[in-house]
């Protein structure tokens, strides 16, 4: 589910979350609770809060207005609102599909198990410690410092709440769907819902929606877009896959095995948040091309990628088929992501709050 979730990663890299655990909730004012959008499906209702949609707008903008914060004023705003619109009401969506598909498989992601984690969450986040196999360093146990990270990033307490909530979310479905039979070292191990034979994992492999690649990440500490671009100059001048996976491998720190297993990318088991451009130029690509240089960033890393496409073959199928099925797996629940996603999209309404809301006033500081 990495390549599905997305916000979670945006939202956790600095911080974790926070709730009552021993320190005191921190009530959202009447603007940040403010109704901007609601959804209302036939079984669900929704609220989206300004809170939410503040943390989205100022951690986007700069990406829109390039720093300028008169053109959300100017006589253009609204090709730039509709333009980080569209982005934050996918992200909105994203959000609440977890949510939504939850309930539909029976799942309660507001229930006292969950609000039992998060306030685990909470204490090694101020405090420091370990939970769930993470390390976090915390505050000392300084709850005004930890809230004032929050802030930097553009949260509030009851927004990361909310993203954190989303991301158990997510971990709950694809626990449901996927099961624990493929980890090591579970005494309980169980099977996932979804059904499949080796039939169906290599339709999903074999088909015209899956494009296999090999991919070079060079991230932006080591490596400058003009280094990036004589790298790819290089691979066009391999010769086949062979030539090109030991290269890559001689530049990565990723193992030797990944870089030639290479990179399935189907139609739905990477976020288009973050792998828009880079799905979009695989699919572009002829047998054995080498894409363009393509900028990479997912909050966490940042880089350059270069995709190189290459065969699908019944070998490869073989060797590899057990990390197949997790790509496969990957898939199918990126596809119930999907479906809910699309149907909360079309069930947005927007309140008068948000219809006259001023974004070149929107701060943290309001």
């Amino acid at each position: 589910m990495k390549k599905i979730l997305s916000l979670a990663v945006l939202f956790a890299l600095f911080v974790s979350l926070t709730s009552c655990g021993g320190y005191k909730p921190v009530e959202s004012t009447e603007k940040e609770a403010e109704v901007m959008m609601q959804i209302n499906l036939p079984d669900a209702q929704y609220d989206v809060r300004y809170e939410l949609y503040r943390a989205l707008f100022l951690n986007y903008k700069s990406e829109y207005d390039g720093g300028d914060n008169s053109v959300w004023t100017s006589e253009n705003k609204d090709e730039y609102i509709e333009k980080i619109d569209k982005r934050i009401k996918e992200d909105i969506s994203e959000i609440y599909a977890s949510f939504y598909l939850c309930k539909k498989i029976g799942i309660d992601v507001f229930s006292k198990d969950v609000e039992d984690l998060i306030k685990e969450y909470i204490k090694v986040s101020v405090d420091g410690g370990e939970i769930n196999s993470m390390l976090f360093e915390g505050y000392d146990g300084d709850y005004d410092k930890y809230l004032e990270s929050l802030k930097s990033i553009n949260l509030n307490y009851s927004t990361q709440v909310l993203l954190f909530r989303y991301a158990i979310a997510v971990e709950m479905i694809d626990l449901y769907y996927r099961g624990t039979m493929n980890e090591e070292f579970l005494p309980d191990a169980s099977m996932g819902k979804l059904e499949y034979t080796r039939e169906d994992v290599y339709e999903f492999y074999d088909s015209a929606d899956t494009t296999r690649v090999l991919w070079a990440f060079l991230p932006d500490e080591y490596f400058t877009r003009e280094r990036a671009e004589n790298i790819r100059i290089t691979l066009e001048g391999k010769n086949g896959e062979e030539e090109v996976a030991t290269y890559i491998i001689n530049l990565s720190t990723a193992g030797a095995t990944d870089i030639k297993k290479g990179v399935l990318i189907g139609k739905y088991n990477f976020n288009t948040s973050y792998y828009d451009e880079i799905v979009s130029e695989a699919k572009e690509l002829d047998m054995f091309e080498v894409s363009s240089v393509i900028e990479y960033k997912n909050g966490q890393d940042s880089g350059h990628v270069i995709l190189y496409k290459c065969a699908k073959t019944q070998a490869h199928f073989d060797e590899y088929y057990d990390s197949i099925v997790g790509d496969y797996l990957d898939n199918e629940i990126g596809k119930f992501f999907y479906e809910n996603q699309t149907q909360i999209l079309n069930s947005l309404t927007y309140t008068d709050a948000f219809l006259n809301l001023d974004r070149s006033g929107i701060s943290m500081d309001e």
